[in-house]
């Protein structure tokens, strides 16, 4: 009888021990498939990123093609308005240096403009931490 009691009490404890194997398989399973979340979450957020980053840049680069496009209407009105007076030549020379001389006052406007905010920007960071 007493080596039914030993029989009984390995048995039980073999049904009740953890199998370290199986464990371990589905602790690895259970960490691809939330890595496989993760990363289709992440998709869809860079998905989402890239569509809006699209939306807002569309419409800025249609207004730089109409203005582009006025820009030179407005220099071959001004071409043919000097030659009037002037020869061919000269009314390209003046319309291409107006177009210039108004070229370096606008990078000079954007540069000042854009130092302005950047220092305000780093002040208010600065500021904020």
């Amino acid at each position: 009888m007493p080596e039914n009691r030993g029989a009984i009490a390995a048995s039980h404890h073999n049904d009740t021990s953890p199998n370290w194997s199986t464990l371990l398989g589905k602790a690895i399973d259970d960490v691809s498939r939330i890595a496989q979340a993760e990363i289709r979450l992440l998709g869809v957020h860079i998905n989402a990123s890239v569509e809006k980053a699209i939306e807002s840049v569309l419409p800025i680069l249609l207004a730089c093609a109409l203005f582009i496009g006025a820009e030179v209407c407005l220099l071959a009105a001004a071409v043919l308005l000097l030659h009037h007076w002037l020869s061919w030549w000269i009314s390209f020379g003046v319309a291409g240096l107006a177009a210039l001389m108004v070229g370096f006052v606008l990078v000079a406007v954007v540069r000042t403009v854009t130092k302005k905010v950047l220092v305000h920007d780093t002040g208010s960071s600065l500021g904020s931490n």
